[in-house]
């Protein structure tokens, strides 16, 4: 049962993984549209990823990745 649980959390893990690598320009470009700070935009795109990660461990799954992590940016 451990094992099952830690193959499912290494999975989650790695799609997360691949979702941060392909959106993190998109959602640090945004927030830097929106505060014209380099600091405050580097903040919104931490704690997006951080809210976004959360959301992702409890299973749910966006069908549009981009306007969901920029959702949750903004």
């Amino acid at each position: 049962m451990a094992a099952r649980l830690s193959l499912a959390h290494a999975r989650t893990q790695r799609s997360f993984e691949t979702l941060y690598h392909e959106h993190v320009t998109d959602v640090y470009r945004y927030a830097l549209a929106v505060t014209g700070q380099k600091s405050d935009a580097e903040d919104v795109t931490q704690t997006t990823f951080m809210n976004a990660y959360r959301a992702y461990a409890r299973g749910e799954r966006p069908r549009k990745p981009q306007n969901w992590l920029l959702t949750i940016a903004h």
